[in-house]
């Protein structure tokens, strides 16, 4: 015996899926407003929001959920840094 350990490494195939933001409110850049929906344990949520193109929209979760990432003005203020959040399925923005 030589003292030598070998491995084997397996073939990894992994495939990326893109995910598609999308802007379906047509919102510009830095645009703020209000965003509404109901958390799952029936929390009431209303936040100031602002939207940052290419971090905030609508897509489909891996699980086939509709989300709309968006970044929480109020939060981002008392927390410090970058606090972006997600409505799931249903919300409503004004």
């Amino acid at each position: 015996m030589s003292g030598i350990i070998g491995y084997i490494i397996p073939d990894i195939n992994i495939t990326r899926k893109v995910i598609m933001i999308k802007n379906i409110y047509n919102m510009k850049d830095n645009q703020t407003f209000i965003i509404s929906y109901t958390k799952k344990n029936g929390e009431e949520v209303t936040r100031n929001a602002k939207f940052i193109d290419g971090k905030c929209g609508q897509w489909i979760s891996k699980l086939g959920e509709k989300l709309f990432t968006y970044f929480d003005v109020d939060q981002s203020n008392n927390m410090g840094g970058d606090q972006y959040r997600m409505a799931k399925n249903n919300w409503e923005i004004k």
